[in-house]
């Protein structure tokens, strides 16, 4: 879902701003990269979710 959004953003910066209402320039390129940086960080962290996930199982 968060890479998801991350692209959505993406193309939307890409093709003009047009779905997105943007408050200032780049503003859809900012959330992408917001976006791509949750994603990095959830890899980084997925041994570490995952046994939170295991234990309130």
């Amino acid at each position: 879902m968060t890479f998801e959004c991350g692209i959505r953003f993406l193309s939307d910066h890409l093709n003009g701003d047009t779905y997105f209402k943007i408050h200032r320039e780049n503003h859809n390129l900012d959330r992408a990269r917001t976006q791509f940086k949750m994603v990095e960080d959830m890899e980084d962290k997925f041994n570490e979710m995952r046994a939170i996930i295991d234990r309130y199982r």
